[in-house]
């Protein structure tokens, strides 16, 4: 068996204090299949993402708190390791064109692309894609019931979900990729 080594530790500052927890009401969507290739840097930030011809981002919008993503370690029986990333969004779907799209969602491996309530944003399925494992839509008795479609992703990836700074700034980058 191979030695595994750690390479270096984490530090803490004041700032790293100073957090925020949830995601952005907005976020973004590709399929896989449309990512031609991405670029890291050496400190292994993603700065660049080229779309394949004639695709784009799509971009969805919610409600403040409404999209939460985790990442949980995931052990294999044969010891090899993983990492299970789990993004949920919750939509206003109020029309035909609507429901489309989250059926179209239902069946395609997807990338997301994500904002923390820090301004960091994130890459989900980067390599592997997003699938969509659990869906919902309901109104209950009550006047006050959640009538949102509330969507799960789920990805493994042998790495977190990827942190972006892309060149030119990374929403001014994405806000390029849906046009």
């Amino acid at each position: 068996m191979a030695d595994c080594l750690l390479t270096g530790g984490i530090d803490i500052d004041c700032t790293d204090l100073k957090s925020v927890g949830g995601v952005s009401k907005e976020f973004y969507a590709t399929s896989l299949a449309n990512i031609a290739s991405y670029q890291e840097n050496a400190s292994g930030y993603v700065t660049r993402i080229v779309l394949q011809p004639y695709t784009s981002l799509y971009k969805f919008s919610s409600v403040k708190r409404a999209h939460s993503k985790t990442t949980n370690l995931v052990v294999q029986a044969g010891a090899n390791k993983l990492f299970e990333q789990v993004f949920t969004a919750k939509l206003f779907a109020t029309s035909p064109t609507d429901d489309e799209v989250i059926e179209d969602l239902a069946v395609v491996d997807s990338v997301i692309f994500s904002k923390d309530n820090n301004g960091r944003w994130f890459a989900l399925g980067l390599e592997n894609g997003m699938e969509l494992t659990a869906y919902t839509q309901g109104s209950g008795t009550e006047a006050a019931t959640d009538t949102t479609d509330t969507l799960t992703f789920t990805g493994q990836e042998i790495r977190k979900p990827r942190r972006l700074e892309l060149d030119g700034g990374t929403l001014q980058a994405l806000e390029y990729l849906t046009a």
